[in-house]
Parts: structure tokens; C-alpha cells; sequence
């Protein structure tokens, strides 16, 4: 479907609502709008446990590093490795769990469920 293996982590913010936004060289942004693991050297963090800012500071730290692994899942989970850092967002039954915004008009959806919604996607 997609793949950003190969090009750079631009940027990481956790906003208001805590959501995650990653900014991926070429015009990419993906949203983390649900649960997601991080794993990294230090160990396995989750959302669930309240480590989200130790995750994004660990992330922040892979800024500039290339995206190494990046798999969308036909269950609507997401796998993403930069750097050293591995980010995993399980698909919900009941929230749009992750969504990808990129260069003309893409865009892809983790729905409730774990259906993907596409559009633009070749």
C-alpha cells in the first residue's frame, strides 16, 4: 500500500489532546489518535501505563533518523520502526485508531474495527 521506509522523521508533537503527529519527509503526517507501544532501547512503554511523555522524548531523539520499517496491517494496525525505536498502534473496535495524510490528497484511515479507509491510494 505504503511504504515511508527510506525517508526522514521531520518532526513530533503530542497536542492538547493528545494526540500524536508525526511529520515524515515528502509531506507525510501521521496522527496517533488512540493506544500505541513504543519499544525501545530501555524497554516496552505504553500509553496505557502514562508513559506518554517519556515515549514522545524518545521519539523527539529520533528526529532526522530514517524511517526504517513502516507496515500497514490488513487488521488496521500500524508498525513503524525509525531509528532504534519501534511505535506499534493497535487498531480499536471503537475510535479511529491512527490516520495518514500525504502528498496528493492520500489519505488512510484505521477505522473502528480495524477497516481501512483509503482514499488517493494507488
Amino acid at each position: 500500500m505504503i511504504d515511508l521506509a527510506g525517508k526522514a522523521l521531520t518532526g513530533v508533537e503530542l497536542d492538547d489532546a493528545s494526540i500524536l503527529h508525526l511529520t515524515i519527509d515528502g509531506g507525510w503526517l501521521l496522527s496517533v489518535e488512540n493506544d500505541y507501544e513504543l519499544v525501545t532501547a530501555e524497554g516496552r512503554h505504553r500509553t496505557l501505563d502514562g508513559a506518554e511523555t517519556l515515549m514522545v522524548s524518545s521519539l523527539t531523539g529520533q528526529v532526522g533518523r530514517l524511517v526504517r520499517a513502516f507496515a500497514i496491517e490488513g487488521d488496521g494496525s500500524l508498525v513503524v520502526t525509525v531509528g532504534d525505536v519501534g511505535l506499534s498502534v493497535p487498531a480499536s473496535s471503537d475510535y479511529e485508531s491512527w490516520n495518514l495524510v500525504g502528498p496528493d490528497r492520500v489519505l488512510v484511515v484505521s477505522m473502528p474495527g480495524g477497516q481501512l479507509a483509503t482514499w488517493g491510494v494507488a
